[in-house]
């Protein structure tokens, strides 16, 4: 069961402004679905965790799995490039080291860029 969110442009606007992946979560959440939805709940049970560690995930308590992040993107519809971003948001918050934060962020901007214009990825670059 995806969850309902009809208003995808405006949902990757704040993927992109987001760099926390659970801020993205909670605006998606408090902005576009109604508590009494069950989104908890029905979020718990596709990604097969209780609706407590849904909560814990949402205030920055926890984080989810890369197995998570991957069934996430699929409910979600991400593109590939998309999917990546996420998974490297996910890394990104769960990273310690300075270096590899600096090497995520890129990533994401390379992400975002392929997302935004993908008939430039695909160019070949001519020295």
């Amino acid at each position: 069961m995806p969850i309902p969110y009809n208003h995808r442009e405006k949902m990757m606007s704040i993927f992109w402004e987001e760099d926390d992946y659970r801020d993205f979560l909670n605006k998606v959440y408090d902005q576009e679905l109604s508590p009494d939805m069950g989104l908890k709940s029905d979020l718990a049970q596709m990604l097969e965790v209780s609706p407590s560690f849904v909560t814990k995930i949402l205030s920055k308590q926890a984080h989810l799995s890369l197995e998570q992040v991957e069934v996430l993107s699929r409910i979600l519809k991400f593109s590939e490039s998309e999917q990546l971003a996420f998974i490297d948001k996910v890394l990104l918050c769960r990273s310690n080291s300075d270096a590899l934060k600096k090497v995520l962020i890129k990533r994401i901007r390379s992400s975002f860029e392929l997302a935004h214009w993908p008939e430039i990825s695909s160019k070949p670059k001519l020295d």
